[in-house]
């Protein structure tokens, strides 16, 4: 099989999502199958992937909007590898409209990867394009998409019941985490790499830590005022922010939590990172792994978290409650609830058995459930499916 795959977002820095699709992609060739990558913007660690698949990059998408260089681009990858599978990811414009316009020409099978929630349902707006968004996508699922994978039980329930997709169209594939790229560090390891980057010693020092691009929906001022709580009772603990700004939807929020860092006096405790390639660099060395999301798809970083055997504390909303079992792998909170975030915190800094019991059971259940291996082999399974029907 010959597989195109489309992104109109990707990270400043080479997250899950890049290197769980270069995984793929040589899988696909190793299976005697060709690949192209469609990008919305230029990234430096893009050349990695020429090794797997041609590269095209259409500059002018980074907006989500339909463009002709992403029609020519497109049209120039599936004549390049006589594609038979279109997989568009991060749903937008730029590249579901180019494909569906382009599907019966070149009569390939085109797959939609719904990786999180619908704007026009987190966002609630009342632009005509947010309350139009559900007909025109349940119009090109009828008409031209064959399958919409979705990374969770509760985007598959949005899809569903808000008319986005048939039923029968939608299927749920959990994201998959390579269990090596947690133990590349270990705790000695990671702790040298976060001396390096906050310039602090942290020796012996509790770390909680959030991984998490700047925006609203991150709600990372819950993560502050969580910390403000905890070191009042702890002045010890650091707690690290790692992420970077996102190019049209996180501008200013970044320097919105550096004012509120200083308000609360908190520049001993709390440290932004946004110079870390990856976070599962840095991430053995935290003691608790947390996510404050208003909504998530899924929330990939809590299996990184588990994966490396550390505790987590999320938001119960959507797919986040899917991935942790509380009071097994960690605990689950209300969104917003800062004094609820911060009573857990304490709780596990001060019960060191718990938390290390609950890491144990994460590592066990993410292993299990959320392996890159079963994530390539569900892909490929449904791509034959695809095809054969």
């Amino acid at each position: 099989m010959n597989v195109v795959f489309a992104a109109d977002y990707i990270a400043s820095s080479p997250g899950a999502f890049i290197r769980s699709l270069t995984k793929l992609g040589k899988k696909i060739i190793e299976n005697r199958g060709k690949v192209a990558f469609l990008f919305s913007e230029k990234r430096f660690y893009l050349e990695k992937l020429r090794n797997t698949g041609i590269v095209y990059v259409c500059n002018n998408t980074t907006n989500r909007n339909f463009s002709l260089q992403s029609l020519v681009n497109l049209t120039r990858a599936v004549r390049k590898i006589k594609a038979d599978i279109i997989h568009i990811h991060f749903v937008g414009m730029a590249y579901l409209i180019a494909a569906s316009l382009l599907k019966f020409l070149f009569c390939y099978k085109l797959i939609v990867h719904w990786r999180c929630i619908p704007d026009c349902i987190t966002k609630k707006k009342s632009k005509f394009r947010y309350k139009f968004s559900p007909y025109f996508y349940n119009f090109l699922s009828k008409r031209f998409i064959d399958a919409n994978i979705v990374i969770s039980k509760a985007i598959s329930k949005i899809l569903i019941e808000h008319s986005f997709s048939p039923q029968d169209k939608v299927y749920i594939i959990y994201n998959g985490v390579d269990p090596e790229e947690l133990t590349k560090y270990n705790y000695a390891e990671a702790q040298v790499v976060i001396e390096k980057l906050i310039d602090t010693k942290v020796f012996s020092k509790p770390i909680v830590g959030m991984v998490a691009d700047y925006s609203i929906e991150k709600d990372h001022k819950t993560f502050i005022k969580a910390a403000d709580l905890v070191r009042q009772q702890n002045p010890d603990v650091i707690f690290l922010i790692v992420g970077s700004e996102r190019k049209f939807f996180g501008k200013g929020i970044k320097e919105d939590i550096l004012r509120m860092i200083e308000s609360l006096r908190l520049k001993e405790n709390v440290f932004l990172i946004d110079k870390c390639l990856y976070a599962t660099e840095i991430i053995p060395r935290f003691d608790i792994g947390v996510l404050c999301s208003h909504n998530e798809g899924l929330g990939n970083v809590i299996i990184e978290y588990m994966m490396a055997g550390v505790p987590v504390i999320g938001t119960n909303t959507e797919g986040i409650g899917e991935v942790i079992h509380d009071g097994v792998t960690g605990y689950l909170i209300s969104p917003g609830r800062y004094n609820e975030l911060a009573d857990r915190i304490i709780f596990l800094l001060k019960n060191s058995e718990v938390k290390i019991k609950m890491g144990i059971n994460g590592k066990k259940y993410a292993e299990e459930k959320f392996s890159l291996e079963n994530w390539i082999k569900n892909i490929i399974n449904l791509y034959n499916k695809i095809l054969d029907s």
